[in-house]
């Protein structure tokens, strides 16, 4: 390093150790040490010193099992005895919430190569304090960047808890996870009713189909319940594409149907059309019907046909994505539901929920913002625990159980206990 260089390093270190860098003077010399082996070996040891000191930790402290938790020489119940300390002690929980950082870090060559080759000695004055090895030294250096990098406030600083929190949607998980409430994406049970023409091998819901027979005025088609038919309905009829009457249905069977006709050309062959609503409610009760018997993938093969016929339907979408979720393809769902472009609550609390799990804790928030049904209100409260902020989360339980009163127990059960953790953690 050149000498004109080093006076004004010493005087910006010097300035750290004492707590005198501005928040932007802070972070430039951060930034500064990750690209300069050098600097980051003597801002490493300046760290450690500064927790050191200000810990007090020239005897056996908690910061001294900072090595050993970062080298796995901790037991298990030693590491959780540690995580219960470093919520009420500011200066271990940021070293705990740097390690996480420090080892991504540590996963990336150029990073490590960087540290592996920084041979020159450190100077006296600060590495009389390197007391752990690299890797704690560079937790010491993360914490000191992170530190400076945040906004100041209680709800600002990410607790232990958002470290290790996953949330979920299964209501049987463990305690310490958050759960989120989304009935669209929740399988479908055998309890919901089955659409009477859909049998394990049926085919898909036709919207298209043909004149087989006229009789006394009376046509006969390939299409009946299976296809969502009515009687009332009214089936348009085509030829070469062009409209040339109707047929209104009065007898239905479960793949044929008879009706009226109402034009004077029409015959045998021409073809019938059913209108979208018709088709889109058979495809709909056929994909529930395939649904509550876990037939997944040929309840979304169904849909996507019904989405190639129909175009861009937004119930079909949703409809879609939910069924991916359930198959485990999170990143399809998330697609799907954002090509849906929903506007309906339970929909869009659906979504919020894909972001969620995807850990887009801000997304999810701007999509449930000024919500006031028990699921929302829910996966806000998960939301601002996710992010640290147990005090938010537990108001947003609280108003979430409120508003399931009456609701299913299981939902009330999941929300009660994500309000007992969240108290738990303030």
């Amino acid at each position: 390093m050149p000498d004109s260089i080093q006076p004004d390093l010493d005087r910006r270190i010097d300035l750290y150790v004492r707590g005198e860098l501005s928040p932007s003077e802070a972070r430039e010399l951060a930034q500064e040490a990750l690209r300069r082996p050098d600097l980051f070996e003597e801002l490493n040891a300046a760290a450690l010193a500064k927790a050191a000191v200000e810990s007090g930790a020239w005897q056996t402290t908690k910061i001294d099992r900072l090595p050993h938790y970062v080298s796995g020489q901790l037991s298990p119940m030693e590491e959780r005895a540690l995580a219960r300390e470093a919520l009420s002690d500011d200066q271990l929980f940021d070293a705990l919430a740097a390690h996480g950082a420090v080892e991504k870090a540590l996963d990336n060559p150029v990073f490590r190569d960087a540290i592996s080759k920084t041979g020159r000695p450190a100077r006296s004055k600060v590495r009389v304090f390197a007391i752990a090895g690299s890797i704690a030294a560079a937790i010491a250096l993360f914490t000191f960047y992170i530190k400076w990098d945040r906004p100041a406030g209680p709800s600002s600083r990410p607790t232990i808890a958002q470290l290790t929190l996953k949330p979920t949607l299964d209501p049987s998980a463990s305690a310490g996870q958050p759960i989120l409430l989304a009935s669209q994406l929740r399988p479908t049970t055998s309890s919901t009713p089955i659409f009477r023409g859909v049998e394990p091998e049926s085919r898909p819901p036709q919207q298209q189909g043909a004149i087989l027979s006229i009789e006394e005025k009376l046509a006969t088609v390939n299409l009946g319940s299976l296809d969502g038919l009515a009687k009332g309905n009214e089936l348009s009829v085509f030829r070469g594409g062009q409209p040339i009457g109707r047929i209104v249905v009065s007898t239905i069977f479960r793949d044929r149907a008879r009706g009226g006709i109402a034009g004077e050309t029409i015959r045998v062959g021409d073809q019938v059309r059913a209108g979208d609503s018709v088709y889109l409610s058979a495809v709909l009760q056929q994909v529930d019907a395939l649904t509550a018997r876990a037939e997944l993938k040929k309840a979304i093969d169904v849909a996507e046909k019904a989405l190639a016929q129909l175009g861009t339907n937004s119930e079909l979408l949703e409809r879609i994505a939910a069924l991916e979720y359930q198959t485990g393809a999170l990143d399809a769902a998330l697609r799907h539901y954002q090509a849906a472009a929903p506007q309906q609550a339970a929909a869009l609390n659906s979504l919020a929920v894909l972001y969620l799990l995807r850990g887009d804790y801000q997304r999810a928030e701007a999509l449930l913002s000024g919500k006031s049904d028990g699921e929302s209100l829910n996966n806000l409260g998960a939301a601002a625990e996710l992010r640290g902020d147990s005090q938010k989360a537990a108001q947003y339980y609280g108003e979430a159980l409120r508003a399931l009163d009456g609701s299913a127990v299981e939902s009330r059960k999941s929300v009660q206990e994500n309000l007992t953790r969240a108290k738990g953690l303030k």
